[in-house]
């Protein structure tokens, strides 16, 4: 492996050593090197975190930004869904889909995923409403730029007021990403401890 400097089932020294230099987290009970041990477990678990932030956060951005710009039933029903899944702990619904799924790394992050999309959604959704009715949109509706497919032929010049509310809140939904990766690592591995 790359990053590791040991394979993962290797004895390498003695036992039970404190971290140093030539292992950086120390022995385990076995002579093996925890950071190799680390670093093999992380390539699996740290794609799965990645893929399903990504899923939540595009799918939680396209129904929030749907929800805030349409309103009216758009947004009664979007909303109600993240409400529904949100009054739910994220852990117990988590494990609640994740036994309805299956055992796996690929139904758990189904399973996570379900459980974070929400957050998106309403954090975009908050975003759109509040950017909504500021003056640039309002131009943008003057012109006459105000349904979905008006885009301009060249599509390097969008002129969509949704698409520029969504520009807008990209910030925060990356910001949000970036704090959430952990917290939906942690939960993936929950779920994948209470299938044993």
């Amino acid at each position: 492996n790359l990053w590791a400097p040991y394979q993962p089932l290797e004895s390498v020294g003695d036992r039970l050593k404190a971290p140093s230099g030539k292992h950086w987290f120390g022995t385990d009970e076995l002579g093996r090197d925890l950071f190799s041990r680390v670093m093999f477990g992380a390539r699996q678990s740290i794609p799965i975190a990645l893929a399903v932030i990504a899923a939540s956060v595009v799918v939680g951005t396209i129904l929030g930004a749907a929800a805030g710009y349409f309103g009216g039933w758009v947004d009664t029903v979007v909303m109600r869904g993240a409400d529904v899944l949100m009054a739910f702990p994220a852990l117990l619904l988590a494990m609640v889909v994740s036994v309805g799924l299956g055992p796996g790394p690929r139904n758990a992050a189904i399973a996570v995923f379900i459980t974070w999309w929400p957050f998106y959604a309403r954090l975009v959704r908050g975003q759109v409403l509040s950017l909504k009715e500021r003056e640039f949109i309002e131009a943008a509706r003057g012109a006459g730029n105000v349904r979905l497919d008006r885009l301009n032929e060249d599509w390097g010049d969008i002129r969509n007021p949704l698409t520029r509310l969504v520009n807008r809140a990209r910030a925060r939904v990356i910001e949000q990403g970036a704090l959430t990766r952990v917290a939906a690592e942690t939960l993936r591995q929950r779920i994948s401890l209470a299938e044993i």
